[in-house]
């Protein structure tokens, strides 16, 4: 059985975050124009900014969308207003340490839901 498209099904992954290397993953953008970004480390709560599309940090505070968990970053990013946008992947499936994520809180596990398992 193959791939669903616009999933990617890693076979190999060496995060620290992620606990069973099968991971589903959807490419993204990082806004740079979000000024809270800037560098963001592998495992890094994500979330949807509503006006652009685009994603950022998540925050539970916010109001332009971020408030909204959506998944985690899959490799270490550096997206800030002098570097402008940038690609990267978001796991929205996974087996995952909590202890070596950043910025996941309750909040953000309710609107997760099923899609991480927590260890």
């Amino acid at each position: 059985m193959g791939n669903v498209p616009g999933y990617t099904t890693l076979t190999s992954v060496e995060r620290a975050w992620v606990v069973d290397r099968h991971v589903a993953a959807i490419p993204i953008t990082i806004a740079g124009s979000d000024t809270t970004a800037g560098a963001l480390p592998s495992g890094q709560a994500l979330g949807k900014i509503t006006a652009s599309g685009k994603y950022g940090k998540y925050d539970n505070a916010a109001v332009d969308g971020r408030e909204d968990g959506t998944g985690l970053l899959m490799d270490a990013s550096d997206a800030t207003t002098a570097r402008g946008d940038q690609l990267a992947a978001m796991a929205v499936h996974a087996v995952v340490k909590e202890s070596e994520t950043t910025d996941v809180d309750a909040p953000f596990k309710v609107d997760v839901g099923a899609a991480f398992i927590w260890t």
